[in-house]
């Protein structure tokens, strides 16, 4: 006979391996019962039969011992890392698809005044005296002002007339 193959319990006098279930693995031959397949960790997952745990990609979690599949992020959050246990929330000036591995910044006219953005359609308009790229507002410098929504680069800050200015930066009229 040949010995149980890794993954499998050999029960009896069964002629075929049944699986180590879902949420665990084994690298072991020969095993007689469950109770030799250990569990997965957090971070990871195994389906039944697993010779061992598959980590969790990016973009992915698995938040306890035991898990047969590792999850999405939620939209609005994020993970960087393999073998993560939890999501991050997507920061300031970006938002998250559902199963993002990084953070994508919001669009160009656009401001991410919030954490947890889900869609680039919950970035806001970026406001009278600034310009926006990457999410972020940046003034209009002093001298200029600017009194339209989202502007995408800086030639949207108009010059003052000669001989005048503003007193500081991000005016919104002349």
């Amino acid at each position: 006979p040949q010995p149980c193959s890794a993954g499998g319990i050999c029960a009896g006098s069964n002629d075929f391996a049944a699986p180590c279930p879902d949420g665990s693995y084994s690298s072991a031959i020969g095993l007689t019962s469950a109770d030799g397949c250990l569990p997965c960790v957090a971070g990871s997952a195994c389906l039944a039969g697993s010779v061992a745990p598959t980590v969790c990609a990016p973009g992915s979690f698995a938040p306890i011992d035991g898990a047969a599949a590792c999850q999405q992020c939620e939209a609005g959050s994020y993970q960087a890392s393999r073998n993560a246990t939890t999501c991050d929330v997507c920061p300031l000036s970006a938002w998250c698809a559902e199963g993002s591995s990084a953070p994508t910044a919001c669009p160009r006219g656009t401001v991410g005044n919030e954490t947890g953005l889900s869609h680039p359609d919950k970035c806001a308009r970026c406001p009278e005296g600034f310009w926006c790229s990457a999410g972020e507002t940046i003034p209009c410098p002093t001298g200029t002002y600017n009194a339209n929504t989202s502007m995408t680069n800086q030639g949207g800050c108009i010059e003052c007339p000669a001989q005048s200015s503003t007193v500081g930066d991000s005016k919104t009229s002349l």
